[in-house]
């Protein structure tokens, strides 16, 4: 076999890249449904939380929470507040 050519791929290794793909997109819309989910209840953004602006984390809001409330942010850090 030469330095040149690609090494044969093995099933393994596609599995994996498709599992990553598919971990990947259920990821994406995870963080969209929740995108929706807040934007559609403007009240949470009142409520204390830390969000992460893509360079730092900033604290949101002027309410403490109460206890078993739903985030104000996404998993990623997100919330409405951002933009």
């Amino acid at each position: 076999m030469s330095i040149l050519q690609p090494r044969p791929s093995r099933p393994h290794d596609r599995w994996s890249r498709l599992l990553a793909r598919v971990r990947e997109a259920h990821a994406t819309q995870v963080e969209l449904h929740e995108r929706v989910l807040l934007r559609n209840s403007p009240w949470l953004e009142d409520l204390l939380h830390w969000s992460w602006d893509g360079e730092d984390w900033q604290l949101h809001g002027r309410l403490l929470p109460p206890a078993g409330t739903s985030p104000s942010i996404t998993r990623s850090g997100w919330c409405p507040g951002l933009g």
